[in-house]
């Protein structure tokens, strides 16, 4: 134990692997004073020495690619500042594909790269030997070369970026295990190492496969599971050349590189075997484990062998198996927890901490420095996580799935199948009888889809046209045509209280929410810049008490912001009332007829005008009608407390035959929204875009008294108008019928990438693929420019014409539009 701790630190980073070690730096960089590190053992000793090291910065999404990239910057800025070499060699990566599914999706991956980056060559068979001379191309289609990719060494990369963060101030401590987190009233106050508390208001918890045991010290949930992870590395031999691109071979589950002269082959086989971390000897460094060599590797080798007949010629001389940290969704756990302040977690990186520790330490640090994210992290964010999901039984059935998914098929609305059923609207088994197929979101079981008759309510996936789309065609045109029965229990609701609570609210919601009850209120959260931090309605129902209707996905992230700038608890009483309200939608034409006869209640455009809601009866269930849909055409949300939901959900139900009632799954919506040009957030919206980038800037009153956060951000965006943004949402629907659009589709304009498709649907209404994208311009997206542009939208490689318009070409009435 270190003699020398010091009594205060500014943040204490706990874990001494390259992500603990890239946080610390980067804090260092951004100025904070005392940075201390805090290792069990020593550096690089749990899951960081035994990495492949594989760099790149190919990935599916804009800001993933963004964070990756930061690798390059930090090789090149470390070994200045350390005057160490971090053996990076920049071989490049190479996809192979030799089946049809594998193909399209890296046709897709290599159309997204033309909208971020980094540069991607598509290669026949032929080319593919020229770059890989190993590989026997018998069946194989083509493959993806991307020549910035490499590796480096884990443990150079490592000391590098831990002498680098000591030269800028960090102290960095070796066999110094945590024991304890001090938390008091909420508020992380110290970190006990070595029955000595080291004072501090930030901790960072950075410890790998440890992190979700180092979170439950201080009452937090980070969800991760520790699995085995194998590699094999061959003998040397003179026929393997030394410049060989990183191959991987995702349909055989593998990873292959040259390693000074042998070939080692790292394998993510289908089903993985977790480990318990507090099985781990206290001692464990640089550790290896027992693992099951013949039965979890050996199948993914021979199957690489097959590809590379060299593999099957050559010896083995090192068998590993050793620990990684996966989380339940496959993405890392990054921010704040909402629960504990101070306490900030980036751990469980999937086997990709290596080429994500620049990204994500920069990322953390700078969230930690700012108090708020510095990019649209929505998607990685710790709070995105439900209570279920740190638990023992949902994070080791799930880490089973998904260190196989790492290479397995990345196919559109592909679902998780383990540690399913876990929670369950009070309509559930209602849906399930009437054949639904979930889907699953924070745990939660949605009906995105009903099978008819004859077909099975199960997913067959694909990168065309899925086994449900033609039952989606019909529940889509029930919402348009006729009318949809659908669960929206999903929602997020809280409820806010107190004599206070209309100041306080006005003050955070953009609209104006000081309404009289029956009113529904579109509102977005902003940060100061003017970014959306949320989007969601809010519904008066007195002065003093309000209603929050929020996304399932980001239900504890919006509490936990309300929550901050509500001040609740000083005369304010904030409650999450999720588990005891659901939410029914009645959308389509025909609603407000059904719903009249059902209630006597007026429901026509003058009695209940749109953004309205009334109190009604349901058969013997009291209930709140509002005017509200997500489809953008008429229709109706259904509010009651969850015991008399079935309940309502029956009498509707019965009711709805002879209006030809349909029940309606979350693909249907999703597709219907899509066409109207409505948002969802972590797609179109974000902390990186204001309501203006999005078109939304109707949400924002600018003559309340009381201003709202982010107001004086957007005062400037007003003043030099719209049109000077350099970018801006615009709808896509394409000219070509057949093409099937899921998102982050490169978008040309007079053949040049100007954008990406955020969100992609089939719009049944419109006959095609419809999607909302970004559109980028230096000089401005005005409608002049967007106007006076030829589109292309990249499709599996094929340029397919498109329209684009910063109106949506779906009305309010859910016809479609003639726009310019």
């Amino acid at each position: 134990m270190p003699a020398n701790l010091p009594e205060h630190a500014d943040v204490v980073v706990i874990g001494g692997g390259i992500i603990g070690l890239s946080t610390a730096w980067y804090l260092c960089r951004r100025g904070v004073g005392s940075v201390v590190v805090l290792e069990r053992d020593r550096i690089a000793s749990g899951t960081t020495w035994h990495a492949a090291g594989l760099v790149g910065s190919v990935r599916p999404s804009e800001t993933l690619h963004r964070l990756i990239h930061r690798i390059y910057d930090m090789i090149e800025t470390v070994e200045t500042e350390s005057g160490l070499a971090t053996g990076f060699r920049e071989v490049g990566s190479l996809w192979i594909a030799d089946d049809a599914d594998r193909w399209s999706e890296i046709l897709r991956l290599h159309d997204q790269t033309r909208a971020w980056g980094p540069e991607t060559q598509l290669l026949t068979p032929d080319e593919v030997v020229e770059k890989f001379p190993l590989i026997d191309t018998k069946g194989l289609i083509g493959g993806m070369f991307a020549p910035d990719e490499g590796w480096i060494s884990p443990v150079d990369l490592s000391q590098a970026v831990a002498r680098a963060a000591r030269n800028r101030g960090a102290r960095v401590f070796e066999h110094a295990p945590v024991e304890d987190i001090v938390v008091e009233d909420g508020k992380v106050r110290g970190v006990l190492v070595g029955g000595h508390v080291i004072q501090t208001s930030d901790v960072a918890n950075c410890a790998g496969l440890w992190g979700r045991q180092i979170g439950r010290m201080a009452g937090a949930d980070v969800p991760l599971q520790a699995v085995e992870h194998y590699y094999a590395v061959t003998v040397k031999d003179d026929a393997i050349p030394r410049d060989l691109p990183v191959l991987r071979y995702q349909s055989a589950g593998a990873y292959i590189k040259e390693d000074a002269g042998s070939i080692l082959v790292g394998a993510f086989e289908k089903r993985a075997r977790p480990i318990d971390p507090e099985t781990l000897p206290s001692d464990f460094s640089f550790g290896e484990l027992e693992g099951d060599l013949e039965g979890q590797f050996l199948p993914i080798y021979e199957a690489a062998s097959r590809r590379l007949p060299i593999l099957g010629q050559l010896g083995i001389r090192k068998f590993f198996c050793g620990p990684e940290s996966f989380t339940p969704d496959g993405r890392v756990q990054i921010g704040p927890d909402d629960r504990i302040r101070g306490f900030w977690s980036c751990c469980g990186c999937n086997s990709q901490g290596i080429q994500s520790c620049a990204g994500y330490g920069s990322a953390l640090a700078d969230w930690i420095v700012d108090g708020q994210a510095p990019c649209d992290l929505s998607g990685l964010d710790v709070r995105r996580n439900e209570p279920l999901a740190n638990t023992r039984t949902y994070v080791w059935e799930r880490s089973v799935e998904t260190l196989g998914l790492l290479y397995d098929h990345h196919y559109p609305y592909r679902q998780l199948a383990t540690a399913r059923g876990v929670r369950r609207s009070p309509l559930h088994e209602h849906l399930r009888a009437r054949r639904a197929c979930f889907g699953e979101v924070a745990g939660l079981e949605r009906a995105n889809w009903f099978a008819p008759e004859g077909i099975e309510p199960a997913y067959q996936y694909g990168f065309q046209r899925q086994n449900w789309h033609d039952p989606s065609a019909a529940e889509h045109r029930a919402f348009r045509e006729g009318i949809g029965l659908i669960d929206l229990s999903s929602f997020a609701v809280f409820e806010v209280q107190g004599p206070d609570a209309c100041r306080r609210l006005q003050r955070i919601c953009t609209a104006n929410v000081d309404r009289a009850p029956g009113r529904v209120v579109y509102t977005h959260w902003l940060n100061e810049q003017g970014g959306v931090e949320a989007d969601l309605t809010v519904l008066p129902l007195g002065r003093d008490r309000f209603r929050v209707v929020t996304g399932a996905a980001v239900r504890r992230r919006d509490y936990h912001w309300l929550e901050q700038h509500l001040d609740s608890g000083n005369g304010i009483a904030l409650v999450d009332v999720s588990a005891g309200h659901a939410i029914l939608g009645v959308f389509g034409p025909r609603a407000a007829t059904l719903l009249a006869k059902m209630t006597g209640t007026d429901f026509s455009d003058f009695a209940l005008p749109r953004g309205q809601s009334v109190c009604v009866e349901i058969g013997a269930a009291p209930a709140m009608a509002a005017r509200v849909s997500f489809t953008g055409g008429p229709g109706y949300e259904l509010h009651v407390s969850t015991d008399v939901a079935a309940y309502v959900f029956e009498k509707v139900e019965a009711a709805g035959g002879e209006f030809d009632l349909r029940l309606c799954g979350m693909h249907a919506l999703d597709s219907c929204r899509i066409e109207r040009g409505l948002v969802h957030y972590g797609h179109e919206v974000s902390p990186e875009e204001t309501p203006f980038h999005a078109g939304l800037g109707f949400v924002c009153d600018f003559r309340k008294p009381e201003g709202f956060i982010g107001r004086d951000s957007l005062l400037g965006i007003r003043e030099r108008g719209v049109a000077s943004l350099d970018r801006r949402l615009a709808s896509i629907v394409l000219a070509d019928a057949e093409p099937i659009l899921f998102g982050h589709e490169p978008i040309l304009r007079n053949g040049e990438p100007v954008g990406y498709v955020s969100s992609g649907a089939y719009g049944h209404t419109l006959g095609a693929s419809v999607g909302l994208g970004w559109l980028c311009h230096a000089g401005g997206v005005s409608k002049e420019w967007v106007g006076d542009g030829r589109y292309h939208v990249i499709v599996e490689g094929e340029s397919v014409e498109a329209r684009a318009s910063l109106r949506p070409f779906v009305g309010r009435d859910g016809q479609p539009e003639m726009v310019e």
